[in-house]
């Protein structure tokens, strides 16, 4: 699952993401909730964290208290989305 996950992320993503982008978002999330496998969820929070970022952010909000569970892929990718936000955050206060 999580190499499908991948693969639809690194060919297909940009030319179908305006095209489906609610319902995208909203099968990537259900993925990143129903998933077990930390390679899916990882792939699955990347996605989410690239095309929909306040729904990727909002994830994160709802399972913070998990977080210290999740194995290291899944807290880098974390990681990843906080140091955006905060980036982006720098830059519009300005």
């Amino acid at each position: 699952m999580h190499r499908c996950a991948f693969a639809l992320h690194a060919r297909l993503w940009r030319v179908l993401w305006p095209l489906c982008a609610q319902d995208a978002a909203d099968t990537i999330e259900k993925v990143l909730r129903t998933e077990q496998d930390l390679s899916t969820k990882r792939n699955a929070f990347i996605m989410l964290s690239q095309h929909a970022q306040d729904r990727a952010a909002r994830y994160l909000f709802e399972n913070v208290e998990a977080a210290a569970n999740w194995g290291d892929i899944l807290q880098m990718a974390v990681l990843e989305l906080i140091r955006k936000v905060r980036a982006g955050c720098t830059r519009t206060e300005h």
